[in-house]
């Protein structure tokens, strides 16, 4: 992967991360982890152009909608905090090729999300030939999954 798509993709994310913050916080409390892949993210956003914010910005509220829709206990407001968390890429490693997690933990519930900026495949390099990654994630042989393509 070159370094500008590298760029790219970690701008997506945080343009991802901070409109799920943005659209939650109006709902109920939510928290971003700042670690070292939401710093990488954030200096990635900083150096692209702004026409490059605005389409990421319009794609991110596309997938959040959808996410919404797709995920209620994103949004059930019990007085917990939602905590939105950008993964290091290292994790992939293992097979756990989430970009981002959204956590609660007062119901000890996670979802994760692989945000891919002009990505068509479906199959991640980081997922090893024969990993079985529902097997590994959930103890099930299959995973559904949601694409939303991005404006770009």
């Amino acid at each position: 992967m070159s370094k500008e798509s590298n760029n790219l993709g970690r701008a997506y994310e945080y343009a991802c991360i901070i409109q799920l913050e943005k659209s939650i916080s109006n709902i109920r409390k939510v928290e971003i982890i700042e670690n070292s892949s939401l710093l990488a993210s954030k200096k990635a956003w900083n150096s692209i152009s702004g026409s490059y914010h605005e389409t990421f910005i319009i794609s991110a509220n596309v997938a959040v909608e959808a996410l919404f829709e797709a995920e209620p206990l994103i949004l059930e407001d019990d007085g917990d905090v939602l905590e939105l968390m950008l993964q290091k890429d290292t994790e992939g490693e293992t097979g756990d090729v989430r970009d981002c997690v959204i956590l609660r933990k007062g119901i000890e519930w996670e979802i994760g999300l692989s945000i891919k900026h002009n990505h068509f495949a479906v199959k991640h390099s980081r997922l090893a030939k024969g990993l079985d990654f529902g097997e590994k994630w959930l103890n099930i042989c299959w995973v559904a999954t949601i694409f939303i393509k991005s404006l770009v």
